[in-house]
């Protein structure tokens, strides 16, 4: 069994080869870019507890050398950013796409993010609400449901495909310092909101840290392989799992930008 990745080994590497969207303004103490690195590089070479736990779920072998990449892209339909996995693991026929959040929210809901889209949007939106929920998006339905959970899911069982896996977890990494802030609660219901629309089956596997796990099978997803027009079926999962962190700042002093937070308080 091995966790491999060449060339980040520590947090100041994760941050030089594969820097959060926001760089500087995201890399903080609590922060999920910063405590999804300190979290896997703590770890190095092996699988952490909560992602080996959610592979068990799917009944892959965690037996196998796990590839992994940080801030990792996967094409969506239309033009524009594909989904941006703030982790992505590559297993033998399990893709895993990691959604890291402390108390940030998922993005604009679907009907503010269409907004003033056009064509483009719409047809990404099309494409991301069939995967998850085997329709063509409607406001009425699906309006409320956050873009980034869309975009994750559908993300990652387009990854899935490409590879031609027949797995797809969706893994929810929440870094929480043990207080339900409003923010952590509208991010709960907003997941909880994603999970109903999906229709997953829930899987009776919880524990201190595993506290949901799903899954649906996916039938007919349209790729290209090797020139050839084909049809994947697969089995997605989602599955949340918690992490506890310690709520002050851990003083690490990458590049002081901790405590010139608390410096100018």
């Amino acid at each position: 069994m091995g966790f491999k990745y060449h060339g980040i080994t520590d947090m100041e590497s994760w941050y030089k080869y594969a820097p959060p969207k926001g760089e500087a303004k995201q890399w903080k103490c609590t922060r999920s870019a910063m405590e999804l690195a300190r979290y896997i590089t703590d770890n190095t070479g092996v699988l952490p507890d909560a992602i080996k736990k959610a592979i068990e779920i799917t009944d892959e072998p965690t037996d196998q050398v796990f590839a992994w990449a940080a801030e990792y892209v996967t094409r969506l339909v239309g033009r524009g950013e594909g989904r941006n996995h703030d982790m992505a693991i590559f297993g033998d026929d399990l893709f895993i796409g990691i959604e890291a959040k402390a108390d940030e929210p998922f993005d604009k809901k679907a009907t503010q993010w269409l907004k003033d889209g056009g064509d483009n949007k719409r047809n990404r939106l099309n494409d991301l609400c069939k995967i998850a929920f085997g329709k063509d998006y409607n406001e009425e339905e699906f309006g409320e449901i956050r873009y980034q959970l869309l975009s994750a899911f559908g993300g990652t069982v387009r990854e899935a495909v490409k590879r031609v896996n027949k797995k797809a977890l969706l893994l929810v990494l929440v870094f929480s310092n043990g207080k339900e802030s409003k923010n952590f609660v509208r991010n709960n219901n907003d997941l909880d909101a994603f999970i109903d629309k999906a229709n997953f089956d829930p899987i009776q596997r919880i524990d201190s840290e595993i506290k949901y796990a799903g899954k649906k099978q996916i039938s007919g997803i349209h790729t290209i392989i090797d020139n050839e027009d084909r049809t994947i079926d697969l089995t997605a999962f989602i599955v949340k799992a918690v992490i506890k962190i310690d709520p002050k700042c851990q003083n690490c002093g990458w590049k002081n930008q901790c405590n010139e937070k608390k410096n100018n308080r």
